[in-house]
């Protein structure tokens, strides 16, 4: 069964884990306070107790019925073949495009299969930013190196191009690093880090990140709840930042439409877009739009799942419908309903390819009430 966290909000929280939520019941209580991924820094800690982490995280991720995805930072010439329970790897210190397709191909060498977040933090990775997205799954803004490697006068700038061009790509994007730093010893944090956090949701970022705040810090669990707090407020604004996306392709289309009907005064309101997903493709292509409404991402899949958890509005939400009990829909919205994310009378346009549970391209939209 899958469970929507306490604080419904839609901007994504990544909390780094450390030696200051380590234990079972404080990851429990960052997962019911709005965390959604959890990341590692390779560079500390040996190997062993990563991997202790992570099966922690999953195990109170399975308790709590709440769905969460693991990234692993790892320095741009060392890859730890001993982890192997994560969803992305964010590659640091990257100049350009090749750094990633070498890292793809030493996965593929390793027949290992995920997605990998570029780290923005240099000049050269900013010159480079476009042919970087062609290959790249996800982005992150590491503003402290890219803070110091580049004039800080244009580092807000910088900030704002990356998330663009992350959306308009259709990848996900995480805005990090000081965000709330005075909640290592803080209870409560500056007024500039409370419109920094403010900032970087309308700028419209998917996910905002916690560093050592949840690592390190005095104050984890209230970090990542004023974080969440800040977010779900200046989601219900209607002041996200908007961006020519265009339509190139058939998804494209398809998506720029259901997202037109979310944002419509029809005489039956959207409740929710439902997509079926193998890949998350269509889904993160939906994000893009920052609805007001949850995209609720069906999959058989559950690592394509986690990888979700990073995409902004998304609700990843596990079926196999491939079995012969969801032949039809019904079975689906019956689920959707005693789950909590649905109710009797409910509209909702669905994206999907010839058949709801078809393999291929999205080409399709059905509008149905429950």
């Amino acid at each position: 069964m899958e469970k929507m966290q306490k604080i419904d909000k839609r901007t994504k929280i990544v909390a780094t884990i450390g030696p200051a939520t380590e234990t079972e019941k404080i990851i429990s209580k960052l997962l019911l306070g709005g965390a959604n991924m959890f990341r590692f820094n390779m560079k500390y800690s040996p190997n062993e107790w990563h991997n202790d982490k992570i099966a922690k995280i999953r195990r109170c991720a399975k308790r709590l019925g709440i769905r969460a995805g693991i990234i692993i930072d790892v320095p741009r010439n060392d890859f730890l073949v001993e982890i192997t329970d994560f969803d992305y790897i964010a590659l640091s210190y990257l100049k350009s495009a090749k750094d990633i397709i070498e890292l793809k191909n030493r996965l593929r060498r390793r027949k290992i299969e995920t997605k990998i977040i570029a780290k923005i933090e240099n000049g050269y990775a900013m010159t480079e930013l476009n042919n970087i997205i062609e290959v790249a799954d996800g982005l992150m803004v590491a503003r402290g190196d890219l803070g110091r490697e580049t004039p800080i006068e244009e580092l807000a700038f910088f900030q704002k191009k990356i998330v663009d061009a992350a959306r308009t790509a259709g990848i996900p994007v995480i805005v990090a690093t000081e965000m709330l730093y005075s909640m290592t010893k803080n209870m409560t944090p500056t007024r500039a880090e409370a419109t920094d956090v403010a900032n970087a949701v309308f700028d419209g970022t998917d996910a905002v990140m916690l560093s050592e705040e949840t690592a390190l810090g005095n104050h984890p669990v209230e970090a990542v709840m004023v974080m969440a707090k800040i977010a779900k407020f200046c989601e219900t604004t209607g002041e996200l930042r908007t961006i020519n996306l265009g339509a190139k392709t058939l998804t494209d289309a398809l998506t720029e439409s259901a997202a037109r009907m979310t944002k419509d005064d029809l005489d039956k309101p959207i409740k929710a877009v439902l997509t079926f997903t193998r890949g998350g493709t269509t889904t993160k292509m939906m994000s893009r739009y920052r609805l007001g409404v949850p995209i609720i991402a069906i999959s058989n899949d559950k690592k394509v799942l986690n990888q979700l958890c990073l995409s902004y509005g998304v609700i990843p939400y596990y079926k196999d419908f491939l079995t012969e009990a969801y032949a039809t829909e019904d079975p689906i919205f019956s689920d959707l309903k005693k789950d909590g994310l649905l109710h009797s009378k409910d509209t909702v346009v669905v994206v999907h390819g010839d058949s709801w549970f078809g393999q291929g391209p999205a080409n399709r939209l059905s509008v149905r009430t429950i």
